[in-house]
């Protein structure tokens, strides 16, 4: 038995980036940040994803707002990209099958209760060779 399911929460970076790929599916890409303390030490560290938002999902996804703090299940995709310079990456990029909104950064600012965005889910398609036509240094498909 394989199974390849991650579930992550944190604080979106930014606002997220729509944009339609040959083919005409909807994507959604946005970077989500999850913090934590390090046992024993008054240290915080974080850790960054790259989200990819599918089809009707990528549309939910343009709903949030750089701050707002989600909640999604997905699963993970490894993809080797070439920079503008020749060279060969590694990334890693969480593709999202379902998404919560557990608070806007607007509420959360204003110490306002939510109405909570989701949950959403959506079967997560991609086009086999889409995410290896990357054209950008950071890996993220153009």
């Amino acid at each position: 038995m394989t199974e390849n399911q991650f579930i992550v929460a944190g604080y979106l970076g930014s606002k997220p980036e729509f944009r339609q790929i040959p083919g005409g599916t909807d994507v959604a890409n946005v970077r989500l940040a999850q913090s934590y303390m390090l046992l024993g030490k008054n240290e915080e560290r974080t850790n960054w994803f790259n989200l990819t938002f599918y089809g009707k999902l990528a549309h939910v996804a343009m709903q949030f707002d750089k701050g707002d703090n989600i909640h999604v299940t997905a699963f993970l995709e490894h993809r080797v990209w070439e920079t503008k310079a020749g060279g060969k990456r590694n990334t890693y990029e969480v593709v999202v099958k379902k998404c919560h909104r557990i608070a806007s950064a607007r509420a959360q600012s204003h110490g306002a209760e939510e109405d909570n965005l989701g949950p959403y889910s959506s079967t997560a398609q991609r086009t086999e060779g889409v995410l290896a036509s990357s054209q950008t240094d950071d890996g993220w498909v153009v």
